[in-house]
């Protein structure tokens, strides 16, 4: 499959025959979703065969005289000749994401990923090769934002929006140095006696110039340039510093709750920075809980598994964060040292009128209270979630009817007062 140089060539090539003959030239960008997931979750070497049948199935869904290309990691291009219009540039689209979509098997293994594809059309969005590219890939960008699994067309407000992209990736790699980022903590209550049992940690970004940016906006960012783990290693130490600091101040200081990253997880250092964490902050581990999604969790690993038991022997609980919303299977509760489920908040939202909702929390908790293990629900909002938890013996909540997340002065007070 031809790479990025030889990809422009001929695309520059195409673009000087177009021009002659006053024909358009459609690029499409593809940008495989969930490929990072694999890699994490069934290593390199099957990332690499998934690549390697990803490339043949786009080469499938086009016609020999149309170009692809992989330009880097789970990066491909297509460049469609002739005048094609709307339609038939969104047909072939539409016939790659359905080609990607099937399962791949990978020897033992299956895995899933889709694509969000973004087009570029010559004359109408640009006459050079790297501006069309840079557009496509803006559109490419614009898929992910709705929703991934789909395809966008390049409009003026795409590159507006990619240019304000770029700009705020410089500048997030700049925030930590910067001492932009700042920590909020949301309190974790015991339901029956209503004590402040933990406090979550969650970041956020203050701007100079914008202000504050949700986590929304920055998180996927920080992930796709690879900054996520500085921002986690940065998170973790703030909060076991936090921490210390309470348990100095205050006579029932709560436990501390930090999501950490798949990456950030699967770095070969993650175990002795840890470490280095608690000794320099002197926060004792057992009142340190740390949050992890269910994507780390899909399939048996046993270098997962050593690194989490790893966790586990130096006095931390480990939480599996929105449970019930991704990939979630019993089998790994029992295999993996798991010890507390967040329940995810898309659940509680219609507990009390959903009975779908109701009976899906109450079968969740009476699965954790099986295997011993400690249940939170998130997004609690109402007192009549609060009763409805209870009636189901949901021992930990949290959500905007105690507190939004604030700032660890903020925090000082709401435990006083609590």
């Amino acid at each position: 499959m031809a790479n990025r140089n030889l990809f422009i060539d001929r695309f520059e090539q195409s673009l000087a025959v177009a021009k002659r003959e006053n024909k358009s030239v459609a690029l499409l960008f593809i940008d495989l979703d969930g490929f990072k997931n694999v890699n994490d979750t069934f290593g390199h070497s099957k990332g690499d065969l998934l690549l390697k049948s990803a490339a043949q199935r786009i080469e499938n869904a086009v016609r020999t005289s149309d170009s692809v290309a992989r330009l880097s990691g789970d990066e491909f291009a297509i460049m469609l000749c002739g005048d094609n219009d709307v339609y038939s540039n969104e047909k072939v689209a539409t016939k790659v994401l359905t080609e990607l979509a099937a399962p791949f098997q990978l020897e033992e293994a299956e895995a899933h990923v889709t694509a969000s594809i973004g087009i570029a059309i010559f004359p109408d969005d640009g006459h050079m090769s790297e501006d069309l590219l840079a557009k496509a890939d803006s559109a490419m960008y614009k898929a992910k934002e709705k929703g991934k699994n789909n395809v966008q067309f390049f409009t003026k407000e795409m590159d507006i929006k990619a240019q304000q992209r770029r700009s705020l990736e410089v500048e997030l790699r700049k925030s930590i140095k910067n001492n932009e980022l700042i920590l909020h903590y949301q309190p974790i209550h015991e339901l029956e006696t209503g004590k402040v049992e933990s406090a979550e940690a969650l970041v956020r970004w203050l701007h100079p110039q914008r202000g504050l940016i949700s986590p929304v906006e920055f998180i996927p960012l920080a992930e796709d340039i690879g900054f996520i783990v500085d921002i986690g290693d940065w998170v973790l130490a703030q909060a076991c510093k936090q921490g210390r600091i309470w348990q100095n101040e205050l006579k029932f200081a709560p436990k501390i709750s930090v999501n950490i990253s798949s990456v950030q997880l699967h770095r070969p250092d993650f175990i002795s920075k840890l470490k280095g964490v608690l000794t320099q902050s002197k926060f004792p581990p057992e009142s340190l809980t740390l949050e992890m999604t269910e994507s780390l969790l899909i399939e048996e690993d046993v270098y997962t598994f050593d690194k989490l038991q790893a966790i586990r022997n130096l006095g931390m609980d480990l939480s599996i964060d929105d449970f019930g919303t991704g990939y979630s299977s019993l089998s790994y509760l029992k295999r993996f040292p798991i010890n507390i489920l967040k329940i995810d908040r898309a659940f509680i939202k219609d507990i009390t009128t959903n009975h779908e909702d109701e009976a899906l929390t109450c079968a969740i908790i009476s699965i954790a209270a099986s295997l011993n293990l400690k249940v939170v629900a998130e997004g609690v909002e109402e007192k009549a979630q609060c009763d409805m938890l209870a009636k189901h013996n949901c021992q930990f909540v949290q959500g905007y009817f105690f507190s939004k997340p604030i700032t660890g002065e903020a925090f000082t007070a709401y435990i006083s007062n609590h």
